[in-house]
């Protein structure tokens, strides 16, 4: 893992090869939406706000997507 996501808060994930190689660590751009990078389940965030979809909405999910995570990780305990 390399850094939080801007958006959510939760760790940026590597992205491997299929023979277990790091080829990329660094998360995505999340601008316009916000500054920083963005995790791989809130860049489809970022995404639908670059096609119009209002910042409010996208952020609004990005909530539901945090609060989801955190229910998850008390489950895991």
């Amino acid at each position: 893992m390399s850094g939080m996501c801007s958006i959510c808060g939760q760790p940026l994930h590597a992205h491997r090869l299929p023979n277990g190689e790091i080829y990329w660590k660094d998360g995505h751009n999340a601008a316009p939406l916000a500054e920083g990078r963005a995790c791989d389940s809130c860049n489809g965030l970022v995404i639908a706000h670059r096609m119009g979809t209002p910042k409010a909405e996208c952020l609004a999910q990005a909530h539901f997507l945090r609060v989801q995570h955190d229910l998850m990780s008390g489950w895991e305990q």
